[in-house]
């Protein structure tokens, strides 16, 4: 070989392995630069998530802030509402039960010595100018929360109840159909001039009295009483009489306030099962001059009626029951020897339930499903 020759070849492999050691530099270079950035790429996204972090730490510890002053707002605005009042379960704002707020939670008052001077100070607390009258025994319903105050007595010249003396918070003998209420007067008056006719009152029937109870075992004593239903179709029903073994006397009771409650014990104590209804009414016969109790109230869960309590005449010897003497008010069950296991809630359907009139237009969906009675498509 010439000598030119080995030259020629010695410099094509010299130029090869510079090429192939370049091409190595590049590509280590490369890679640390991959390297490089992407180690820059991590610490940005960790110097960012710091801030990041930091902010939402700052966010949060705000957040945290607003709602502890939300709550010192709030707890702060409770303290100001102890001893605040309010009508419940009234047809308007300035009528209804008396609630009194204590201890975190609203709570009713108990109708025992209720009277006027109690009434306008709650009125006049509630901006009224005066009080229209008094109510008792839950003449607007049964409580709905618990007895924060009974035996509630005022002078009259205090601003709010709880510096009233009564027997303390929460202690009470009262039954839930002993609330206490009022009718406050309002700011409007009317111009219309009042009735010259003096036409007959009717008293009502469910007119509230604030009357005195007792059990019946401590007026006539323990078993002094029985009892038995006449005057219906079947044994299971009629009016209930109350039989005096001592004197071999028969009465009746008065039917205000007679409820399910009463029914359900008298059914029970004669082993006929459960109350299906609860009517005052003269149709299973007897006389108003029979009357020997009134003001029966029970709990429901009485074996017998001489636990439950009775309202104490005014006067010895006599028995107050409202109504006029046409329209007998004479307490009757009807019992049955199976009943369903829910029974609906009368206090509460008198309270929510209304009547709405719609013009039959509004029923033209009902119309074509044939939901309404053959009468409502007739010309009336």
């Amino acid at each position: 070989m010439s000598p030119n020759k080995l030259l020629a070849y010695i410099f094509l492999i010299m130029l090869v392995i510079a090429f192939i050691t370049d091409e190595a530099d590049a590509v280590k270079r490369r890679r640390r630069r991959r390297r490089r950035n992407r180690q820059e790429g991590t610490n940005v996204l960790r110097r960012s998530g710091r801030r990041n972090g930091r902010r939402v730490r700052h966010a949060t510890s705000r957040r945290e802030e607003f709602v502890k002053r939300r709550l010192r707002k709030f707890r702060s605005r409770d303290g100001d509402y102890e001893g605040k009042t309010r009508l419940v379960d009234g047809r308007a704002e300035f009528e209804g039960n008396v609630e009194v707020y204590h201890d975190e939670a609203w709570g009713n008052i108990c109708d025992d010595e209720w009277d006027l001077r109690e009434g306008e100070i709650v009125c006049k607390g509630l901006g009224f100018p005066d009080v229209e009258k008094v109510t008792y025994n839950g003449y607007y319903g049964h409580v709905r929360h618990k007895f924060w105050l009974d035996n509630l007595f005022c002078f009259g010249n205090e601003k709010n109840l709880t510096s009233c003396k009564h027997d303390g918070w929460g202690k009470h003998d009262c039954q839930p159909d002993e609330a206490a209420g009022v009718v406050c007067r309002t700011h409007f008056t009317t111009t219309t001039e009042p009735p010259t006719s003096s036409a007959p009152t009717i008293p009502i029937r469910d007119e509230p009295v604030n009357v005195k109870r007792s059990k019946l075992t401590e007026t006539y004593g323990v078993d002094m009483m029985k009892l038995r239903i006449a005057g219906g179709r079947v044994e299971e029903e009629g009016r209930v009489e109350i039989v005096f073994p001592r004197t071999n006397s028969t009465g009746l009771i008065c039917g205000d306030g007679w409820s399910l409650l009463e029914a359900a014990v008298v059914c029970r104590q004669l082993g006929f099962g459960y109350a299906q209804s609860a009517p005052s009414t003269g149709y299973f016969g007897g006389n108003m001059s029979q009357i020997a109790l009134s003001g029966v109230k029970c709990r429901g869960n009485e074996a017998r009626l001489d636990d439950c309590l009775h309202a104490v005449p005014r006067t010895p010897g006599a028995v107050d029951c409202l109504g006029p003497p046409e329209d007998l008010n004479i307490a009757g069950v009807t019992c049955v020897k199976k009943m369903a296991d829910l029974v609906p809630d009368t206090h509460e359907l008198m309270r929510s339930v209304h009547l709405e009139d719609k013009q039959l237009f509004f029923l033209q969906c009902a119309m074509e499903e044939n939901c309404l009675a053959s009468t409502a498509y007739e010309k009336q």
